[in-house]
C-alpha cells in the first residue's frame, strides 16, 4: 500500500461534489474578470478618457485655458 505524501487536496467536483449553480457563476465571473483584465490596451483606456474629459468641457463650456 502506497502512502500518500503533501498537502491533501480539497474536495472538488472531480472528487463527486458537485458544484451549485450560484459556486459555478461565481467561478465563471471571476475567471471572466481576470482574462477581462489580461486584456486591457492602456491606450485605448487613456483615449477613453480623453473622450470623456472633452465631452465633460463640452458639456461645462470650458476650453484648456479655463484649467490652467
Amino acid at each position: 500500500m502506497q502512502r500518500r505524501t503533501g498537502t491533501p487536496r480539497p474536495k472538488s467536483a472531480d472528487q463527486g461534489v458537485p458544484l451549485s449553480d450560484r459556486r459555478f457563476e461565481e467561478l465563471l465571473k471571476k475567471a471572466s474578470e481576470f482574462f477581462a483584465a489580461e486584456e486591457i490596451d492602456p491606450e485605448a483606456q487613456k483615449q477613453a478618457v480623453i473622450q470623456e474629459i472633452l465631452a465633460e468641457m463640452a458639456r461645462y463650456g470650458l476650453k484648456v485655458e479655463d484649467l490652467m
